[in-house]
């Protein structure tokens, strides 16, 4: 499940449409959040599912994905959800 901006004005409805110019995701540290370990984890098994899927490309799909975070430190699942939905995007 993804959150959106209302509308969902880029049309973001699978994995891919994360690495589309201009966006960005929103999302704790998957090194310092549990919660945030579980999203991580879900775009590895996305991108191994893949055809073709292989290390290297999963690491290309993570590290793409990645990179256009917006870094938030909060703690505990319920405030980072209501971080998220408040702060909006970066």
């Amino acid at each position: 499940m993804f959150l959106v901006r209302k509308g969902n004005p880029e049309q973001i409805k699978d994995w891919p449409d994360l690495l589309k110019p201009g966006v960005s995701i929103v999302t704790p540290n998957p090194k310092t959040s549990g919660g945030a370990c579980w999203n991580y984890l879900a775009a590895w098994a996305y991108a191994e599912h893949l055809p073709g899927g292989n290390a290297t490309t999963v690491k290309d799909f993570v590290t793409k994905l990645y990179k256009s975070a917006c870094w938030i430190r909060v703690h505990g699942a319920r405030r980072r959800v209501s971080c998220n939905v408040a702060r909006a995007m970066c």
